[in-house]
């Protein structure tokens, strides 16, 4: 429409500059499309792999309740234990543990879950604390 003056009155059909401008349109609209996709399959792969961190940090947490005393949790070596039980499915992950004031009945613990991404390190941290 924008075109009509452009046109003789006696023609019909579209002019080659109303059809590269539509084709531009067109393809200007299929690129953000894949643009878009593109981000959300990124989005949820990093998505599947903090929810797969956080379910090996639970079992990790779980299996330290377990535990009668503070000494057995803190003498367990978590990262053998994690990758003996199968939790080492992000790559390079790896699992550390802290804990602060160990004498105490109350003990502060914080679970560390590392891997990589696409060559960029991510991590979660949990801390929780387990009264003895």
């Amino acid at each position: 429409m924008i075109f009509m003056f452009w046109r003789k009155k006696n023609k019909k059909g579209l002019t080659l500059v109303e059809i590269l401008f539509a084709t531009f349109i067109l393809v200007v609209g299929i690129c953000a499309s894949l643009l878009y996709f593109t981000k959300a399959i990124l989005v949820t792969k990093t998505a599947r792999d903090i929810t797969t961190a956080t379910t090996h940090a639970e079992y990790i947490l779980e299996e330290m309740k377990t535990k009668t005393t503070i000494a057995e949790i803190k003498n367990e070596d978590w990262q053998t234990w994690a990758t003996a039980q199968g939790l080492n499915t992000l790559t390079s992950e790896t699992v550390a543990v802290s804990y602060s004031d160990i004498a105490a009945d109350l003990v502060n613990i914080t679970l560390q879950l590392n891997w990589v991404t696409k060559g960029r390190p991510q991590q979660v941290s949990f801390v929780t604390e387990i009264k003895r």
